[in-house]
């Protein structure tokens, strides 16, 4: 049975994909790190983007990719791999409305680069 494209797709929602013990680990780095702002192409309107991330410890981030990618691996018929020198990250959302389910759409910057870096 051949998968339906992704873009056709919903997106994909996995409730409680990390362990509660995971998570226990990983919010107190969160906690004690520098934070730094998630922008959109550099720039952060905090009145619609309250957030901040931070770089998961190398020795939790295999835990989360493990818990992870079994998902979207599944989801879009892939194997997915790390990218060399890529840091997986934390996003951290302030009260209030913080992250709702969406799908980020590509902007003319995003094609401008592709063109560049393939």
């Amino acid at each position: 049975m051949a998968l339906v494209p992704w873009h056709l797709r919903g997106p994909l929602v996995v409730e409680e994909v990390l362990t509660a013990q995971l998570c226990n680990d990983l919010l107190p780095h969160f906690k004690s790190s520098d934070e730094r702002p998630r922008s959109y192409q550099g720039i952060v309107d905090e009145s619609q983007r309250d957030c901040a991330l931070v770089e998961v410890p190398y020795e939790l981030a295999d835990f989360v990719t493990q818990a992870v990618n079994q998902h979207v691996d599944k989801y879009f018929g892939i194997e997915s791999i790390p990218v060399a020198g890529q840091s997986l990250l934390i996003y951290g959302y302030g009260q209030g409305v913080g992250f709702v389910t969406h799908r980020d759409e590509v902007t003319e910057v995003e094609l401008e680069r592709a063109e560049g870096n393939g």
